[in-house]
This record gives structure tokens, sequence and C-alpha cells, in this order.
């Protein structure tokens, strides 16, 4: 099965098992603490369980945000998987929730697809690293050419990570956080946003897919530290998403 296809079914399974469960007090119910160390919610492990159902004929291995790693059959390829990223937003009905699916080697040497479904409005948004598009048209990340003129999304809740904010606020032209890392990389691969920040650190299940979005629309993405993909669903990832032009010009503020 060809990655886009099996990207599209997985994401569609999700959708239809969790529509029902979208801005209800019965989907935001903590069942337990996850693989990455942070609860699981109700809407999280009907979401996970459908995937997995989905998967386990398959000849893949899968990573995934709240039970960690899985293998079936004999696996060709790895998946990594956020089958709801921005749960508050969904629990809540903040129309800003997606499924995040990425491809890699078994070895997760490399990630080859990836494919990002806003499941409140159906837009999507994939990449083989090569081209980027949104709804089948291809995008590409901003022409921004200053931090002055630059709107940016930020993560960083900690003292450190406050004065960072702090300054790179005096030197942009706005900052956003939107509650859904996955979608607000996607808004900077095709130039609604200029960078993303998070200086706490997200799962590789957050922003595998997003990675090689952003990089086939012609952006940059490092991750701190450099060792991305990992299958340690716990391990959390510092991560500068930019236009490429703005880039080190963020890297200098936030490290002064």
């Amino acid at each position: 099965m060809k990655h886009q296809t099996l990207c599209k079914k997985l994401a569609n399974q999700i959708e239809k098992n969790t529509k029902h469960l979208i801005g209800t007090k019965k989907a935001s119910k903590t069942i337990k603490i996850g693989a990455d160390g942070k609860p699981t919610k109700k809407i999280d492990l009907i979401a996970e369980k459908t995937a997995i159902n989905y998967l386990s004929n398959k000849n893949i291995q899968l990573i995934t945000e709240e039970t960690g790693l899985h293998r079936f059959g004999k696996p060709q390829h790895t998946i990594i998987l956020d089958p709801i990223d921005g749960t508050y937003n969904a629990t809540n009905n903040i129309p800003l929730y997606s499924t995040s699916i990425a491809i890699a080697d078994k070895k997760l040497k490399q990630i080859k697809y990836g494919y990002i479904k806003n499941l409140n409005n159906g837009d999507t948004y994939k990449s083989d690293g090569k081209t980027s598009k949104h709804n089948n048209q291809k995008i590409t990340v901003s022409n921004t050419q200053n931090l002055k003129n630059a709107s940016i999304s930020y993560y960083g809740y900690n003292k450190k990570q406050r004065q960072q904010k702090e300054r790179l606020n005096e030197k942009v032209h706005r900052i956003r956080t939107l509650g859904c890392i996955s979608l607000e990389m996607c808004y900077v691969a095709s130039g609604k946003l200029d960078a993303f920040i998070d200086t706490r650190g997200a799962g590789s299940t957050d922003i595998a897919a997003a990675s090689i979005i952003i990089k086939g629309a012609g952006g940059k993405f490092q991750p701190i530290p450099q060792k991305f993909p990992t299958k340690h669903v716990k391990k959390q990832i510092k991560t500068i998403a930019t236009n490429k032009t703005i880039h080190k010009e963020i890297q200098k503020t936030i490290n002064q």
C-alpha cells in the first residue's frame, strides 16, 4: 500500500471513531498515564486503539504517544503516530486538532513521508520531503526577511523560557500559541506563520510528520538534541522550525 493511501485511510478511520466525542465531557476523562508520561484521555485511547486495530495486520512497526512501541508482522517501515494532537482543543470543541502520521524506515534513520489531517475541517498536509502540499496544492514557506515582520508560534513556560519569549516579543510582529503543534508547524510550511519554537520540548509523535512537511516546503527544522526521530516517546525534543531566512536571528535571540 502506498504511503499516502495508508495515511489517508488511517486518519479517516480515526476521525470516524472519535467524531462523536468532540466537545464532550467523557472525551476528557483521564484513563491512565500514557507511554509519554502524560495523562491519556478517553478520546486519545479510542483513537489509538483504532490505529492499532487498523495496522495490526500489516508489516509495520508503530510508535504511538499513548502506548509506545508495537511491532506487527515483519516490519518494513515505522509509523510515528499522534492519533489526536491537540487533545484539549478536541475535548473543548476548539476547532484545531489533528491526526499526525509520519512514516520512517524501520531503523528510524530517516522520515520518508508525513501526513497531517485537521480533524475539524478536513484539511490535509503531506510531504515526501521534496514537495509539500496542502489539500493537494503545493505550498512553500513565507519570504519574511526579518523578525520585525514575523508572526511566530512559541511554547515555553519556566522562568528561562519566559525570558526567551520576552526577548522574541520585543523583536517579532506577533506571537501565537494555538494548542496543536502539528498544525502550527504546517502553518509555517504554508507561510501562514514564519516560525514555530518549542523550548519546553515535545515528543517525536508531535513533530515527526510536520518536520518533513516543513523541509519539503523549503523551511528549516532543527531538533535539539539532534537524535531524531526516536522510539522513546518520553524524550522531549526542543524544536525550532522556520522559513529558513529568519532562523539564525531566532537562534541568536533565544540564546542571548
